[in-house]
């Protein structure tokens, strides 16, 4: 239910209001003030990232999907009160803080790939631990002792006490 349908509520115009009343209506459930902010901010954000981007990390690091993820971030952490929208003095301040944030962690990304940092993460495969499994003499020998005294080793019958039970 959007605010206006409340009775006794006119038509709001949402992008004339506050951001820090966009964002209290949309912490109450009104969907619509989101993409207002989003609208609003979206734009100013791809510009800043663009600008403060490093020529040498722009075919790499996409100034849009930096704000994307940023925007996210920030409405999950108001969704889930970890930002308190009635502490926060500047709405733009804290998105663009976000997205520095997001821009130097995608670079830093960048840099390590560059430097072979990919190569260091290998998953675990047994298949693989399997065939580097070292082979020696000692341990065939030992494999054969082992399996000559399992073999000669007999299992006692049930016994006549156990019979009668």
């Amino acid at each position: 239910m959007s605010f206006s349908e409340f009775p006794g509520n006119p038509e709001i115009e949402l992008s004339n209001l506050p951001s820090q009343e966009l964002l209290a209506r949309w912490k109450l459930g009104d969907s619509q003030a989101a993409n207002v902010l989003a609208d609003r901010y979206s734009a100013r954000l791809v510009a800043l990232v663009a600008s403060r981007l490093n020529r040498r990390y722009q075919p790499a690091v996409a100034p849009e999907e930096v704000v994307q993820s940023a925007m996210g971030n920030f409405f999950g952490g108001i969704a889930t009160s970890l930002i308190r929208a009635s502490r926060i003095h500047s709405v733009w301040s804290l998105l663009a803080t976000f997205a520095k944030r997001k821009m130097l962690r995608a670079i830093e990304r960048e840099k390590t790939m560059k430097r072979g940092g990919y190569l260091d993460r290998v998953p675990f495969d047994e298949s693989l631990f399997q065939q580097v499994e070292p082979k020696c003499e000692a341990a065939d020998q030992l494999q054969e002792l082992l399996e000559e005294l399992l073999s000669s080793l007999t299992i006692p019958g049930p016994t006549s006490a156990s019979a009668r039970s």
